[in-house]
């Protein structure tokens, strides 16, 4: 389909659509991001697309396959055991998928009846009766370290070996496992996942799930006795070694990918056997109890003895009706004797209930008559309690099973668990709570949330078996007496109502304890709303408090894995992820948002990574948010500054309900449109920082800004040219400038370079820097090189550095550098520690841009005294005087440009004072102290008149 009739199909859908807008928006950032080329894509899309439900996902095994490893030295040699229980078994495949490893360094043994059929270039161990008899024999004469042992017909991805080699390249005594699938013997298609959270030693005596795409240590396997050598199937066999070993390794590690994929004719599980594996490292473990098989829900559970502990079940009510469904449900349906019922409540309610419940014994009451807080209330009846467990729950709960505190109470028997919540249900048989994630679309994300509470095996085994979590339930939560003592209760202050669950939750974690989800007791709920939530309303501090605290639990959930999101949770966006700098977080200063279009090394994104340093370095708290990710968030990180990547912001104002707890926001570029139209109107100051070309708004944003901004809105512009662009096309904006800052790195000299240009003794070295598009102007500087004599052309090298954007201007410089192939190198986008490198080796930067308000490359220039030439069509260009502190060329003129790089050739030796004046200019106008001043100035009075 030829670029024409792409872009007939876009404007019937310009016609036929009702939100225009939102069209030329995406045409808009389609052009800023992936200029011509990337909007000829997006159109592509748009006219290919099939009819698909809105929540349809990429298969996750094809999503993976996305992801590139890098090839290893192989090291370590890795032995590959096959197990063949039937003379009939074919191992061709499973002998082609090892022989297809990238990996290298590899042994095959296998290990077959003794009549089966040998196999070329295999070492075959046979067996009499059954594989057990020579298992041990085999590890005993293995060659390497590691083994990893496979079902005859089973497949390793070709992956494999080289990502179980690279976690152990540097350890010893590791047990390293890997998700898996199933697929179908008969066509090949896969028919179910098992994707598997990083390793949960309670969950795995649940549900056995680290079983098959094992590799084991030698030396541990011997350790822990060996292969049990009798007569039982393969799983039970490898689910005994798996238990063992996991008790004597010293690492744990979990491959966040499939590289198993299991024949389904040849999987054979011998589940009562498997209570005996379990019984077995119970014991080992030290429990008095046993397993026991649930044939409705196929999962493993316990009957463990503890100590007959005493239970405070705390309620917080003010509602008559609810409390006294729950109380009574609660007396009718406990058969766990040893309980007390504490009641918070005020005291027209407590009167009532005392003079109805007056012959109950166990029930005992606390008044309280402040404005509501659900943490104090909580904390107000634990202080009357005189159980060993504290249970907290809604009074919205309704007990069903008479077993529930029983259940509760057997999870405790495991002393690392601190605290734990059951399943909880809603009247209509709907999982409403199965665990929660911490991390990711609303910060704690519920998986199963509204589905029916029926398992659906590969699909939401996490909701029917006991395991550990991150995030307990905020409608029941039993933790042990003196561990809340420890961790002093609830917060009253910061997380009074929501989120006051995560809160102890991650308080529990800090002590080194675990939270636990029981899956084998459920209560329900009359609470009807959506989230797992005491209180819905938004909080005004909960968002911030979470962030500065507790950013590195939000990063990753160990027990709910990105690949976990990916394939179970459901109508939720998955493009959402915190990242931790892990530097101390100053508590008392401001909270100052960033948001950023992308987090690119380029300019706008460059110039708000410093505003947050120097926001940081005042004692305040930054962090970044942006739709995309993107190479910066590594620099951010490393400052300090911890980065949200929310792909919903454009989309969504979701984003809104935690921004708006912040005291300042920071919002960057024209791009960002959409977020200035939420937040205008809004109490929060917001400062919009502009840096956009006229192009930008004749492409699309002259359609996109609003018309008129709220008073809280405060428009800065970086530099005199931005202003006057913003000022043609929105007179009745109030705009001031604000100059960005490049921290001064001249002063470190030379270094050994990690980025070095290669033969360029003796020449004189040119450099371009930025996105190859129509904008920047490559297209003229290859014409002026071109056009060049020969003779100075042999005296010169020309680096053109930056990421494809536009195929028009990349074809101008591929000519370019065809033509002179030796003189003319292309680099992809850098780092900013490469590009200090290119810097520091060149003699001059040229900007050809033919609309750029200020670009950060030519400040950089002259901050290291290198010779700027420069477009008149730039901020830069306003300051600087053509022979003086720089050379400026005009009307995009590639001849002109020519002669001014000529000049440089003739007169490179003698252009010392013009690059000190150029230098001179990024000291006033572009030093750190500058900008430290303008900017924390702007912040200060902003927040001063706030409050």
């Amino acid at each position: 389909m030829r670029l024409i009739s792409k872009v007939r199909l876009l404007l019937v859908a310009y016609q036929r659509t009702e939100d225009k807008k939102k069209i030329i928006s995406k045409v808009w950032k389609t052009l800023l991001k992936g200029g011509i080329s990337g909007l000829k894509l997006t159109i592509f899309s748009v006219s290919t697309r099939q009819d698909k439900n809105v929540n349809d996902k990429m298969d996750i095994y094809e999503y993976q396959q996305k992801e590139e490893y890098p090839c290893l030295n192989a090291n370590k040699n890795i032995t590959v055991i096959i197990e063949v229980n039937d003379i009939n078994t074919d191992i061709t495949g499973t002998i082609n998928s090892i022989n297809s490893q990238i990996y290298n360094n590899y042994n095959i043994i296998i290990i077959t009846p003794v009549n089966y059929k040998n196999v070329n270039d295999v070492i075959n161990y046979s067996y009499i009766n059954y594989p057990g008899e020579v298992y041990n024999k085999v590890i005993d004469n293995i060659n390497g370290e590691y083994f990893i042992v496979i079902n005859g017909s089973n497949i390793l991805h070709p992956n494999a070996l080289q990502q179980f080699a690279q976690k152990i390249e540097n350890i010893s005594n590791a047990t390293v496992y890997c998700d898996e699938c199933i697929f179908d013997g008969r066509d090949g298609k896969r028919t179910k996942y098992f994707i598997k959270p990083d390793y949960s030693p309670i969950y795995q005596l649940t549900s056995l799930y680290i079983e098959q795409g094992v590799m084991f240590s030698k030396e541990v396997v011997k350790k822990a006795g060996g292969f049990n050598n009798e007569n039982i199937c393969y799983s039970a066999r490898i689910n005994d070694t798996v238990l063992k070993a996991l008790q004597y390794s010293e690492y744990v590690i979990h491959i966040n990918q499939i590289l198993l994929l299991r024949n389904s004719f040849a999987e054979e599980i011998d589940k009562y056997y498997n209570l005996t594996v379990i019984d077995n490292a119970l014991m080992r473990l030290g429990h008095v109890g046993n397993a026991l098989f649930n044939d409705n829900n196929y999962n493993y559970n316990f009957s463990l003895s503890y100590k007959n502990p005493k239970v405070s079940i705390i309620i917080p009510t003010d509602d008559l009706k609810l409390i006294h469904k729950c109380i009574t449900s609660i007396i009718s349906k406990t058969d766990y004797p040893i309980y007390e019922i504490i009641i918070v409540a005020n005291k027209s309610v407590c009167e009532k209930l005392e003079k109805k419940y007056k012959d109950f014994s166990k029930l005992s009451y606390v008044l309280f008559h402040n404005s509501f807080n659900y943490a104090q209330k909580c904390n107000l009846g634990a202080n009357e309690a005189k159980g060993d467990i504290l249970l907290f729950m809604q009074d919205t709960v309704v007990i069903s099973y008479n077993d529930w505190l029983k259940k509760i109470i057997s999870c405790f028997a495991f002393e690392q668990v601190g605290a734990v919540s059951p399943k909880v249900i809603r009247e209509d048989k709907t999982i409403r709570y199965a665990g929660i994630i911490s991390g990711g679309f609303g910060f704690f994300p519920i998986p199963f949330n509204g589905e029916p509470n029926v398992l659906i095996e590969g699909v939401n085994e996490p909701a029917f078996f006991s395991r550990e979590v991150s995030i307990l339930s905020a409608t029941c939560i039993a933790i042990r007496k003196d561990l809340y003592t420890r961790i002093q209760g609830f917060n009253e202050v910061d997380t009074p109502d929501k989120f006051s669950n995560a809160d102890i939750s991650f308080k529990v974690q800090n002590f080194g304890l675990k939270c636990m989800y029981c899956a084998d007791s459920i209560i329900a709920t009359e609470n009807s709303s959506w989230y797992d939530s005491w209180f819905n309303t938004e909080s005004k501090s909960a968002y911030i408090y979470l962030l500065k605290n507790y950013m590195y639990l939000l990063e990753n959930d160990p027990y709910f894995t990105n690949e976990m999101k990916y394939y179970m949770l459901r109508n939720v966006p998955h493009e959402y992820s915190f990242y931790s700098s892990g530097k101390n977080k100053d508590k008392s200063g401001f909270s100052i948002l960033l948001v950023s279009h992308e987090l690119s090394l380029t300019g706008a994104p460059i110039a708000l990574h410093y505003a947050a340093k120097t926001i940081r370095e005042s004692g305040n708290y930054p962090v970044v948010v942006s739709p995309y990710d993107g190479k910066l968030r590594r620099e951010l990180l490393s400052d300090g500054i911890d980065v949200i990547i929310d792909s919903t912001i454009n989309g969504s104002d979701f984003w809104i309900k935690w921004a708006t707890n912040f005291d300042l926001i920071i919002v960057s570029t024209l791009v960002q449109y959409h977020s200035i139209v939420q937040l205008k109107d809004m109490k929060i100051p917001v400062i919009w920082w502009v840096h956009e070309s006229r192009e930008s708004y004749l492409i699309g944003a002259d359609r996109l800004i609003p018309n008129e901004v709220g008073q809280n809105i405060h428009i800065y512009c970086g530099g005199g040219y931005a202003k006057s662009v913003m000022k043609e096309f929105r007179p009745s904006y109030r705009t001031e400038e604000l100059l960005y800052c490049v921290p001064d790195y001249a002063s470190e000299g030379k270094k050994d370079y990690k980025y070095k240009l290669d033969n360029i003794k003796d020449k004189i070295v040119f450099s371009i820097i930025g996105t190859i598009e129509e904008r920047k102007g490559q297209d003229i500087f290859s014409k002026a090189v071109m056009a060049m004599p020969k003779e100075y052309i042999e005296k010169c090298r020309f680096f053109i550095i930056g990421r494809k954007i536009n195929d028009i201007i990349y074809d101008d410089v591929i000519k370019l550098k065809n033509m002179y192939p030796d003189q003319v190198t292309l680099i992809n986008e850098v780092s900013r520690d490469e590009i200090r490198d290119v810097y520091d080796q060149c003699d001059v930067v040229v900007c050809a841009s033919k609309d750029d308000p200020m670009p950060v490359f030519m400040t950089e220039c002259l901050m290291l005294s290198k010779i700027a030439i420069c477009s008149e069509n730039t901020g830069t260009a306003s300051l600087l005087q053509d022979g003086i502190n720089g050379l400026v060329y005009k009307n995009n003129d590639y001849k002109e440009l020519m002669n001014k790089m000529i000049y440089v050739i003739d007169n490179n030796q003698s252009l010392n004072k013009l690059k000190q004046e150029g230098r001179n200019t990024y000291e006033k106008y572009f030093t750190k102290e500058a900008f430290d001043n303008s900017i924390t100035q702007i912040i200060n009075q902003l927040l001063k008149e706030e409050n």
